[in-house]
């Protein structure tokens, strides 16, 4: 009863488990902002998720960008904006490649990319100031490629007038602030007003833009000039006020003695920053040389819009006093600072060719000073290759200049000649006009009889005025003739051969032809781009330079050199094709060089010179299609547009020199079959025309006959396999059957023929598969029928010995013969010893290395068995015997080895029967 009362008190009790169920608190229903929480992580997570999805596809997406739909262009270009709206990283990279689309010739494209920048960038919900920091931004972000596309989008911006007035305000502001601005937001702010100059010159045309762009992009190593930015503002605003509506010529005579003050401000500042600013090539360091750059830029734009010509004079002057200034300067920029000075000395002057001289005299007296200056300045080598370097480029760009000059003057006669012409047709037109209708008056008032009489007498007076009319113009048509041809000869004989420029010409030659002298690789491109420029100039200096061209051509150890120079030969081929010609196998050459750069220019040059018909197209072409498996994308893109191209033209090029092209990739060694049968795949997708097809058919056939090589005939089996055969298809390969019907034992030509076959059956009409099964039924019997001959050639061939192993077997059994040789002279030596007996013994081979003892007599017997019986299987398994002096050789005739019967064999005789039956043996045995 006690355990039965403390059984139930136990079961009383609740047990550990149960305890521990009851403690555990039961899981509450979450909150409202616990809800908020997990479906705000579930956005971020899925978001997360979006983002890596279109990161990971961006390439995808890109290339939808060159898509043949327009819809698929304009969506991916919304999705990129909505991409850059959520600040996705990736989306800028899809941005800088929209933006070479402005240069579509689709207007809805052009629209959408437009659309898509003035969203991102200049809304009108923006203010000026943000838009102006917005394209700045965007500008120092650009590359050189980039800046292009950029300047085409902005231009048509500011012709659809999407800009506001006051953002070219701010863009001079942070151009032209003395504040603490970074230099590339003051170039970009400068780049971005020279393209918004393209449609409105004003912008930079103003007397004070002119003498802002003065002292802040010829000055800016000091801009103190400025004495705050509140004149800057004030710039800005008088600008802002003259592009609204541009000013009457009846200005007020308080506004011309302003701008009459303005002018001495600026001559005055001017001058006295050019005497100032004589520093040396140390404190030319400080200065930005691409601020020079892109000033000289930017007042380029208004050369042609009448302004302050004062404010072109100073500009010039300070220019060329800070190019002198930083001569000898180890900067780069130097260069590019240096080009566009020159080019705005011929852009600006009426008169540039003093200028230049002056200018290159005073760089002259720093490379070559007098033994005075020489003893005072002490010079390094390599400060002396700087001048050098310097002094040949400014030298070769003043050339090429002068070249554009001649032919500016050229083309300012012709139209100031036309304008005369048109002025005299006008003239003579009005006179005509004014005497009929005086005759017509007159015929009025007198009658008939006396406007009969008018009429006849007016006759004469218009022939003179038609046949004076035709003597002027063809006066004018010999004037512009001679004129021509006289500027044509001062281009060709006076600028870079007998002018003071001239005297270069030595001096550049001996440069390149001492490269031990002249060590350094600024000097030596330097030097070379001034050749090409002399080259571009003169036809006598190019025909006498050409060899040299080329050499360094080829042997040049830079990659930029090499690039210039096929740039060079670009410009050449356009101005003396003839003499470019026999050399343009060496250009077509560049496109196998190490170099990606070297090789992209190459493919440009070439590109540009064929679709513009100054270069023949010629089987060189491979070399071009050899570029379509290049390791370089941009290449490959290239090559593939160039053939596109090609391909539009209409003048049927690529069918043309296809077959010259798969028999220069058939026969080069460093072409494997993979890569020829995928570039001839992507050429003959360009045969489309029936006619074509047919003709390639015979014409690749007939290339069957022409070599005998097994991997040309392969080549030619698939490019046949690679056509859209028609019904006339068929009949002409029924027709050229001939030439591959004892080349189909090979199993891959076989093969390709098949194809072909297959693909014409399957666009046959019923009346043509009866003969499309009868020629199928022809290849199948060839086929059998080289199948065994094959087979047979092969077993006969398995005994035949080649060349090789002829020579082969001969060493072996020279090597053999000798060794005999020495064994049978110890082995005389030894018979020496021996007295002769009176019966002559030999030995006759029986069985393996058996001997028998004969006498004379039964000799001649024995040979004739020996002869007469077949050999046994022992001789055909024996290894080859050795012969002694006086003994008879049995040799087995099924070895190709053959001996007289009934004589006895010299010892000369054994040797080549030895030699020839040893190599037969060992290569049998191998």
């Amino acid at each position: 009863e006690d355990e039965e009362e403390e059984e139930d008190e136990g079961n009383d009790k609740p047990s550990a488990v149960a305890t521990l169920v009851e403690e555990k608190p039961t899981r509450a229903e979450p909150t409202p902002e616990e809800v908020k929480l997990q479906l705000l992580e579930t956005c971020l997570l899925g978001a997360i998720r979006m983002v890596e999805t279109l990161e990971a596809h961006m390439p995808l997406l890109i290339q939808q960008l060159g898509s043949k739909n327009n819809s698929d262009i304009q969506e991916s270009v919304a999705l990129f904006v909505t991409m850059h709206q959520f600040n996705i990283r990736s989306a800028q990279d899809g941005m800088r490649k929209m933006l070479v689309l402005i240069w579509s010739k689709e207007p809805s494209i052009k629209e959408s990319v437009i659309e898509a920048y003035r969203t991102l960038y200049f809304s009108n919900n923006l203010s000026s100031l943000q838009i102006s920091m917005n394209l700045v931004n965007l500008c120092k972000r650009m590359s050189l490629a980039d800046l292009t596309s950029l300047e085409e989008l902005v231009t048509e911006c500011s012709r659809l007038d999407i800009f506001p007035s006051s953002v070219h305000k701010h863009l001079w502001h942070t151009f032209g602030t003395d504040r603490a601005v970074a230099m590339a937001d003051r170039r970009s702010a400068l780049n971005l007003l020279t393209m918004m100059a393209s449609t409105d010159v004003s912008i930079i045309s103003q007397p004070q833009s002119l003498a802002l762009l003065t002292k802040v992009g010829l000055g800016c190593a000091e801009l103190s000039g400025l004495s705050s930015a509140g004149q800057t503002v004030e710039v800005m605003q008088t600008v802002e006020a003259e592009n609204g509506g541009r000013k009457k010529r009846g200005a007020t005579k308080k506004n011309k003695k302003q701008n009459k003050d303005v002018d001495e401000e600026e001559e005055v500042e001017v001058q006295t920053s050019i005497s100032t600013n004589e520093i040396t090539a140390e404190g030319s360091s400080k200065r930005d040389w691409l601020m020079v750059r892109d000033a000289c830029l930017a007042i380029q734009k208004v050369s042609m819009s009448k302004g302050n010509r004062n404010g072109y004079v100073t500009f010039i002057e300070k220019a060329v006093t800070i190019l002198l200034s930083g001569f000898g300067t180890a900067e780069t920029s130097w260069y590019g600072a240096a080009e566009q000075v020159i080019n705005t000395i011929f852009v600006l002057s009426v008169d540039p060719e003093p200028t230049c001289t002056q200018l290159v005299r005073a760089l002259c007296s720093k490379v070559f000073p007098t033994e005075e200056e020489e003893s005072e300045s002490e010079s390094s080598s390599r400060q002396r290759s700087r001048f050098l370097s310097q002094l040949f480029f400014v030298v070769g760009q003043v050339a090429l200049k002068m070249l554009l000059h001649v032919e500016s003057v050229q083309s300012e006669l012709k139209r100031k000649r036309a304008q005369r012409e048109n002025a005299v047709v006008v003239k003579t037109a009005s006179k005509q006009q004014t005497e009929q209708a005086d005759s017509g008056s007159d015929s009025d008032a007198a009658g008939k009889k006396k406007s009969k009489s008018k009429k006849a007498k007016s006759a004469p007076v218009s022939a003179p005025a038609s046949s004076i009319e035709e003597e002027l113009c063809g006066g004018t048509a010999a004037d512009e003739e001679r004129e021509t041809e006289t500027l044509q000869w001062i281009a060709d004989t006076t600028i870079v051969n007998k002018n003071f420029l001239g005297t270069f010409g030595p001096l550049l030659l001996k440069v390149l032809s001492s490269p031990d002298a002249f060590t350094d690789k600024i000097l030596h491109k330097s030097v070379v781009m001034c050749l090409c420029k002399f080259m571009v100039v003169s036809s006598q200096f190019c025909e006498h330079n050409l060899q040299l061209l080329f050499t360094l051509l080829a042997s040049s150890m830079l990659p930029s050199v090499r690039a210039n120079i096929v740039i060079c030969i670009g410009d050449l081929a356009n101005r003396f094709p003839n003499l470019i010609e026999p050399w343009s196998e060496h250009i077509y050459g560049r496109l196998r060089d190490e170099d990606v750069s070297v090789r992209k220019h190459t493919l440009m040059v070439l590109t540009h010179l064929i679709l513009n018909d100054m270069l023949k197209v010629k089987g060189q072409i491979s070399d071009i299609a050899l570029c379509l498996e290049d390791s370089e994308s941009r290449i490959v893109d290239l090559t593939k547009l160039f053939f596109h191209e090609l391909a539009k033209k209409g003048s049927n090029a690529i069918y043309n020199i296809l077959p010259d092209t798969i028999g220069r990739l058939s026969r080069d060694a460093t072409v494997t079959p993979e890569i020829f049968q995928r570039v001839c795949k992507f050429l003959v997708q360009f045969i489309e025309k029936d006619k074509q097809t047919e003709s390639l058919i015979e014409k690749l056939c007939h290339r069957f006959y022409a070599s005998e090589d097994l991997r040309h005939w392969r080549d030619i089996a698939y490019c046949l396999s690679l056509l859209n055969i028609s019904e006339k298809g068929i009949k002409k390969l029924s027709e050229m059957s001939k030439s591959f019907l004892d080349k189909l034992h090979d199993e891959q030509i076989y093969e390709s023929i098949c194809q072909l076959i297959a693909k014409a059956r399957k666009f046959a009409k019923p009346e043509t598969k009866g003969a499309i099964d009868e020629l199928e039924a022809k290849l199948n019997q060839k086929r059998e029928e080289g199948v065994e001959q094959e087979n047979t050639s092969v077993n006969a061939s398995a005994v035949t010995l080649t060349a090789a192993d002829k020579k082969l077997a001969k060493a072996r059994a020279a090597a053999e013969r000798d060794r005999i040789k020495a064994e049978l002279t110890e082995k005389e030596k030894d018979k020496e010893n021996v007295k002769p007996v009176k019966k002559t013994r030999k030995v006759a081979p029986k069985g393996k290395g058996r001997k028998k003892v004969v006498d004379s007599e039964s000799s001649a017997e024995s040979e004739d068995e020996s002869f007469q019986k077949p050999p046994t299987r022992a001789t055909r398994t024996a290894k080859p015997l050795k012969p002694t002096a006086s003994a008879n050789v049995t040799v087995n005739k099924s070895r190709a080895v053959v001996k007289p019967k009934k004589r006895v064999v010299s010892s000369e005789e054994e040797s080549e029967v030895d030699e020839l039956s040893c190599s037969e043996d060992e290569l049998i045995s191998a």
